[in-house]
């Protein structure tokens, strides 16, 4: 089955083709959400973020200018801080 190129699942394969993290929020994980989120989550990189767009931007704008490499930032973006997960 082709992707849409338009879709967030052909958007993740290319992040992962390219070893190019992406976050998205917000997502209530274990919760109902849909099928694709699903698919986004276990077959590539994607980190979702239980937390609001608004918090998830801020903290990844913050990470980012701090120089944080791939793998630390992937632990920054999961440690609660502020309680900024919903």
């Amino acid at each position: 089955e082709a992707l849409s190129k338009y879709s967030i699942r052909y958007f993740a394969d290319k992040c992962a083709q390219k070893d190019i993290p992406i976050f998205i929020a917000p997502s209530n994980l274990g919760r109902d959400q849909y099928e694709t989120m699903n698919a986004v989550s276990e077959n590539t990189h994607a980190r979702l973020l239980n937390m609001t767009l608004e918090s998830a931007y801020a903290k990844l704008i913050l990470a980012l200018s701090c120089g944080l490499d791939k793998d630390r930032l992937n632990e920054y973006m999961q440690l609660e801080i502020n309680n900024e997960f919903n």
